[in-house]
């Protein structure tokens, strides 16, 4: 006869929404919490261990997500950041619509973009890294 909590200390339940298990999947939802907008700051390791081993299991995890799912020159181009809102920040600035920069120096590749001797796969597949 103990507390209640003695049960669950030493097992393996953990209700922490931030708790990633090693059965999780990447096509379920981690959890309810907007994860992308960086409102949510690792806590410190020497106060909260758990909750910072929790947060960092999850940037971890959705790090390699946004890596995995980018070009191979755009991940290189991201690929030092070390939190996921650093890298979703880094995107957003360099591929929204406002960046007007970088709009006028695309349109003039693809104006200047010609066949040459490349094959129609290769002229296409260039053409589409636009």
């Amino acid at each position: 006869m103990g507390d209640d909590n003695s049960s669950t200390k030493g097992g393996s339940e953990v209700v922490d929404p931030l708790f990633l298990n090693h059965s999780d999947h990447p096509r379920l939802v981690l959890c309810s919490k907007k994860l992308n907008d960086g409102s949510i700051k690792k806590p410190k390791a020497d106060k909260k261990p758990l909750d910072s081993a929790a947060w960092q299991q999850c940037n971890d995890m959705m790090v390699s997500w946004l890596l995995t799912s980018l070009e191979p020159d755009v991940a290189d181009r991201v690929i030092y950041l070390t939190t996921a809102h650093e890298i979703w920040e880094d995107l957003r600035e360099c591929f929204s619509q406002n960046n007007v920069p970088r709009l006028f120096q695309i349109n003039l590749e693809i104006a200047s973009l010609t066949q040459g001797q490349l094959s129609i796969a290769a002229y296409y597949t260039k053409l589409k890294g636009f």
